[in-house]
């Protein structure tokens, strides 16, 4: 039965990480925006055992093109400004880790 409650906890936990940090979500609107696109995907603060870091200035992101490639990109964040840089045109999808 413990087992049972450790495992519904980890799942749980896990889901905890499901919604982005804040600067994560603006990031991506703002790319999503500047690309004519409708969404982007960009990774998000570092964290440790569940707990989240500091505030990320710095994220990758990509765009889905629709014929399973993507154009990747790095966003800078300042404030409420953001600027991105095309890092890969007609690449992979999958982000690193953040």
């Amino acid at each position: 039965m413990k087992a049972v409650a450790a495992l519904a906890a980890l799942v749980v936990l896990a889901g905890c990480g499901a919604t982005g940090a804040p600067e994560q979500e603006a990031a991506e609107v703002a790319l999503a925006r500047m690309a004519n696109a409708d969404e982007a995907r960009c990774t998000t603060r570092a964290s440790t055992w569940f707990r989240d870091g500091e505030p990320a200035e710095v994220f990758v992101c990509a765009v889905e093109l629709g014929d399973g490639f993507c154009d990747r990109y790095r966003v800078d964040c300042n404030g409420l400004q953001f600027r991105a840089t095309v890092l890969e045109r007609h690449g992979g999808c999958v982000l690193p880790v953040g």
